[in-house]
């Protein structure tokens, strides 16, 4: 996780999950 801050990173993807992110596009979330 090269230049990507873990706690923002983890933050903003379980916030996109519990908003919805449909589950098939769940790669598009990693860094």
């Amino acid at each position: 996780m090269n230049n990507v801050d873990p706690l923002a990173w983890l933050t903003q993807t379980l916030v996109r999950m519990a908003n919805g992110w449909p589950a098939q596009d769940i790669d598009a979330l990693m860094p």
